[in-house]
């Protein structure tokens, strides 16, 4: 089973775009915008240990650090990985620690974390 075409994301908080898959591969589905700006992939990886992964990618034209006439890509990640063992932990125990997870990033503790805060 796979996720939906297109798939429906915030990525600037408020308004909700949608990425179309442009392709899929053995467990792993890659969703982008007409300009190639957002990106987001989907993917399991099935080895010792099962891993499986949500990441948005963006990127986006700045002005160059270097020569600010000029201008430069610059890219960010963000993403959620689930490692599991094959066996010892449910989909539901998981689901549970993920969900706890998202209610302690609240947004003060968010803010904190990209403040480099621990």
């Amino acid at each position: 089973m796979s996720f939906s075409d297109p798939v429906k994301v915030k990525v600037d908080g408020a308004t909700e775009i949608e990425l179309p898959r442009v392709s899929v591969g053995n467990l792993e589905s890659e969703y982008l915008n007409a300009d190639g700006s957002v990106g987001m992939v989907i993917a399991s990886t099935d080895g010792r240990r099962v891993r499986h992964t949500a990441r948005i990618n963006l990127s986006k034209v700045i002005a160059s650090t270097l020569n600010p006439s000029q201008n430069e890509e610059a890219s960010s990640s963000v993403y959620l990985v689930v490692d599991r063992p094959k066996t010892g932990y449910t989909n539901e125990e998981l689901r549970k620690a993920v969900e706890g997870l998202k209610t302690f990033l609240t947004e003060a503790n968010l803010k904190k974390l990209l403040g480099k805060e621990s």
